[in-house]
C-alpha cells in the first residue's frame, strides 16, 4: 500500500511540475494560440529608408526669396497690391541696384490707380530693405520697361528711404491722443 501512495505522489507531483511548466510557457514563444496554430517567422530586421535629399527650394539670392515671399503674402490677401498672377521671372543685383523682372500680369498694375501703384512700388522696395548690397531697384517686365503713366520704374529708386513701419500704422498712431 505504501508503495501505490509513492507512486500517485509522485505521479501528482510529476504532473504538477508539467502542469506549471506549460501554464507558464518556459519562456518559449508559443506556437499556438487560442484560434489554433499559427506560424511564427521571426520579425525583419529593422533598417531605415535611404536618405535622400529634398528637392532644394532655396533660390540663388535674398532679393528672390524676399520677392517671392512678398508675391506669395499678395496671393493670399484680399486686397493686393500687386496683380494677381504677377510672378517674379529674375532678378538680380549690379552695382547696389536690384533689378526684378516681372511677368506680364504686373503689366495691369498700370490701370490699377497712382495709389495702388504707389503701394506696389513701396511693398517690392520694403520687401527689399535690409539685404545687404542692395540700395536701389528697377523694373522691368519681360524683359522690357514696364511702361506708367504715373512711374518711371525703370529708373533705379532707393530702397532704404521708406519707414519700417506701413503707412497705415502710422497714421492711427499720429491719431492717438495723450492723455
Amino acid at each position: 500500500m505504501k508503495s501505490i501512495d509513492r507512486n500517485r505522489f509522485l505521479l501528482y507531483g510529476f504532473t504538477t511540475v508539467l502542469l506549471s511548466v506549460w501554464l507558464t510557457g518556459c519562456n518559449k514563444p508559443s506556437s499556438t494560440s487560442p484560434s489554433g496554430p499559427t506560424n511564427t517567422v521571426p520579425p525583419a530586421p529593422v533598417t531605415s529608408p535611404p536618405v535622400t535629399q529634398p528637392p532644394s527650394t532655396v533660390s540663388e539670392t535674398p532679393v528672390t526669396d524676399a520677392i517671392n515671399r512678398l508675391l506669395k503674402e499678395q496671393a493670399t490677401t484680399s486686397y493686393p497690391v500687386l496683380p494677381r498672377g504677377t510672378k517674379l521671372l529674375g532678378a538680380r543685383v549690379k552695382d547696389g541696384v536690384a533689378y526684378l523682372d516681372f511677368n506680364s500680369a504686373f503689366n495691369q498694375l498700370a490701370n490699377m490707380g497712382d495709389t495702388t501703384e504707389s503701394e506696389a512700388q513701396k511693398a517690392l522696395r520694403r520687401a527689399l530693405q535690409g539685404i545687404p548690397g542692395v540700395r536701389m531697384m528697377a523694373v522691368t517686365v519681360e524683359g522690357k520697361p514696364f511702361q506708367s503713366q504715373m512711374t518711371d520704374w525703370t529708373t533705379p529708386f532707393p530702397v532704404a528711404d521708406l519707414p519700417s513701419q506701413p503707412d497705415s500704422q502710422k497714421t492711427s498712431e499720429r491719431n492717438e491722443v495723450a492723455p
